[in-house]
């Protein structure tokens, strides 16, 4: 007996000494090449220029058309920043709060008075205080990520920043024994097995929030053992390496919550953006739940795709809220059946307008190198007018459409660039066909002898002064035969320009000259 027992207690010690230590160490070392809990690259964000909130400045159809662009949610109460409700002739708009270069801008519920479409009266909708001005958040035109694939919408923040409901509800959630197990957690494992088993199918997966960090940084989404017990290995290890707040912050910034395109959406903070349009910590309860519901299956409960499922499972969330203690039996019953009030379109664009951020991309990598630009988190705040440049990419299209009809081939192509007269900033900036794409910006990549673009401008000039020119004054299109100035190399070139017709004109009137652009004449 005892002989048995000794060869056994060997043959464990060997096995474990032979492959477990190294094993373990080989799991160690992959942590310690390839797992890095340092905040991550944050790409810098690029925004149009703000919409100003000031009496006698706005109308009410621009003011619409900013809170459609910015995704503002219809809200009877405008209750959350982001929101608004309309009264008649008054607006009530719970401006998000924003980081301006001259300081932070608060949330605030501003109501605003229109009479005859134009904006009367701005107030601070809670102290009845008169507002000279407010500005609504701008509308974010890009975002700046290191490479251009496979890149991560992510905004981290502080796990003290975030709402005590999200952080204690994702334990209650998904792993209510977090703080007491070592990254491993074999009651829950467990009661996952025994639960598969009463369903018949898999139901439960049994993983701390340890493993589903491990699996989301380290390892494939292949289902088999070996795959499972490296995961458990690096979980354990891991837990050694950090303590239980690191990891969950690690793990609220870095859970892919979504998918916009090839881009995931990265993190709770950043989810809460491309779902709501908000702030983390303006969030409700129903939308933390939603948003915790997520991680069961992201398609699955996709509340654009899926809003029914959707609506299932943040009762099913909200209800663990309940049972845990997190939320009462009132706020449980409002949230249950609020709606889910995701914004219809997602708002996290890579590029919402290409032409325009090629040219900040440019302008600004004169000042910040690409590190900087791709990983500090930096806010870029530009002259764009979000609405001028809907209106100018419609223009175009309509134009161009109306020249080359999609239906004969739609190859002609057009650029358009809008300025400030006054003083000289781009507002508006379309690169092509198809504004949303950015394979060639004809605005400000095209290199074309400008021709007769020019024409227009020296009848203008010769306009502007009206002592000498009008449009039924009299000008000559008449032969040019000019000497140039000889070049080092000597020479005696002439210039002897000619119209299309290859026909001058004799005297002609101005405004024929420039309908029928003569080239001798101009």
């Amino acid at each position: 007996m005892w002989f048995w027992l000794r060869r056994l207690i060997g043959f464990s010690f060997g096995f474990g000494l032979g492959f477990v230590l190294p094993w373990l160490v080989y799991l160690d070392q992959v942590i310690q090449a390839r797992f890095d809990l340092s905040t991550p690259a944050i790409p810098s964000r690029v925004y149009a220029r703000p919409l100003v909130l000031q009496s006698g400045e706005l109308s009410l159809a621009a003011l619409k058309a900013e809170l459609l662009l910015l995704r503002y949610v219809s809200d009877a109460k405008a209750g959350a920043p982001g929101s608004f409700s309309q009264a008649g002739s008054s607006f009530l708009v719970n401006v998000r709060s924003f980081a301006f270069e001259d300081g932070m801008q608060r949330a605030r519920r501003v109501l605003l008075r229109f009479e005859d479409a134009r904006l009367v009266a701005v107030k601070d909708a809670d102290s009845s205080a008169v507002l000279l001005s407010w500005r609504l958040d701008p509308v974010k035109i890009a975002t700046l990520f290191s490479d251009g694939k496979n890149s991560a919408e992510r905004l981290p923040m502080p796990i003290e920043q975030m709402p005590p409901l999200l952080v204690a509800g994702l334990q209650a959630v998904e792993d209510r024994n977090f703080k007491s197990h070592y990254g491993v957690d074999p009651l829950g494992l467990l009661r996952a097995v025994w639960a598969n088993l009463r369903g018949g199918g898999l139901h439960q997966g049994g993983s701390t929030l340890t493993q589903q960090l491990v699996k989301n940084t380290l390892l494939t989404p292949a289902q088999t053992i070996e795959r499972k017990l490296k995961e458990m290995g690096l979980a354990i290890l891991l837990e050694r390496r950090f303590d239980k707040k690191t990891i969950l912050e690690a793990y609220l910034n870095r859970v892919v919550l979504g998918q916009s395109g090839d881009q995931p959406i990265q993190g709770f903070p950043a989810a809460a953006e491309f779902y709501f349009g908000r702030n983390l910590e303006d969030l409700k309860p129903q939308d933390i739940a939603m948003l915790v519901g997520l991680l069961k299956a992201t398609s699955s409960y996709d509340p654009r795709r899926n809003p029914e499922n959707a609506t299932r499972r943040r009762a099913i969330v909200l209800g663990q809220f309940l049972e845990t203690g997190l939320i009462d039996a009132g706020t449980f019953e409002i949230a249950k059946t609020a709606p889910l009030n995701v914004i219809a379109k997602a708002v996290a664009a890579r590029e919402r307008y290409p032409a325009f951020v090629a040219l900040v991309r440019a302008q600004i990598a004169r000042s910040y190198d690409a590190q900087a630009l791709t990983s500090q988190g930096l806010s870029v705040l530009t002259t764009l007018d979000a609405q001028a440049q809907e209106r100018a990419e419609a223009a175009l299209i309509t134009s161009l459409n109306a020249i080359d009809p999609p239906a004969k081939g739609g190859a002609l192509q057009g650029a358009m660039v809008l300025t400030e007269n006054a003083t000289g900033e781009i507002v508006a900036m379309v690169g092509g066909r198809d504004p949303r794409t950015s394979n060639f910006n004809h605005a400000i990549d095209a290199r074309r002898p400008v021709g007769s673009l020019l024409k227009p401008f020296v009848y203008l000039l010769a306009l502007s002064d009206p002592a000498h020119y009008a449009l039924g004054s009299t000008i000559s299109d008449a032969p040019l035969d000019i000497k140039l100035s000889s070049n080092k190399g000597g020479g005696n070139q002439r210039w002897r320009p000619q119209n299309y017709d290859r026909i001058s004109h004799g005297d002609v009137l101005l405004i024929d000259a420039l309908a029928k652009s003569y080239n001798l004449a101009a």
